[in-house]
C-alpha cells in the first residue's frame, strides 16, 4: 500500500524525476542534479553514437559535462507523456525536442528514460532513443 503523504514511498521517486525534468526544462542544473546519487552513471544512447558505445557519465560532475555538452549545442525540452512508478525504478516516456541553438535546426522525438533508484537517489539513468527500448530493458509493454 501506498502511503497517502508520499512518505518513504515510491511516489518519492516518481516526484524526484518530475522535479529533476522540471531542472532540465528550466535550465537549472542544481534542480535537475538534485535527485543525482554521488555516483550517479548517466548512460545517453545519443552520447553513445556520438562518443562511442562506452559512453557513462559518472557522478555529479560527469552529470553536469552531459549538461554542458547539450546546452551549449541545443535547447532541449522534455515534455513527459507517461511516468510508470515501478518500485525502485521509474520509466519515463517524453517528448524530446531539441532546437540547434545558432543553427534553429532541431528534431522532436518520444525517447524513453530509465531512472533506478538507490537510497532514494537516482543511481542509474539510461535514455534510449527508441522508447520501446526502454520498455523493454525494464520488461513492461505499451
Amino acid at each position: 500500500g501506498r502511503c497517502p503523504t508520499g512518505a518513504g514511498g515510491a511516489d518519492e521517486h516518481v516526484d524526484a524525476v518530475r522535479r529533476s525534468l522540471a531542472g532540465w526544462n528550466s535550465d537549472d542544473f542544481d534542480e535537475c542534479a538534485s535527485i543525482a546519487h554521488p555516483d550517479i552513471e548517466w548512460t545517453s544512447e545519443l552520447a553513445q553514437r556520438i562518443h562511442g558505445p562506452d559512453t557513462v557519465y559518472r557522478g555529479v560532475a560527469g552529470l553536469r559535462s552531459y549538461w554542458d555538452e547539450w546546452h551549449e549545442l541545443w535547447d532541449v525540452r522534455l515534455e513527459p507523456t507517461e511516468i510508470r512508478d515501478l518500485g525502485d525504478t521509474v520509466l519515463v516516456l517524453a517528448m524530446t525536442s531539441a532546437r540547434g541553438d545558432s543553427s534553429g535546426v532541431g528534431f522532436e522525438q518520444l525517447m524513453g528514460y530509465v531512472y533506478e533508484f538507490e537510497d532514494g537517489m537516482a543511481r542509474r539513468v539510461r535514455s534510449y532513443h527508441d522508447p520501446d527500448d526502454a520498455l523493454a530493458a525494464v520488461g513492461v509493454t505499451r
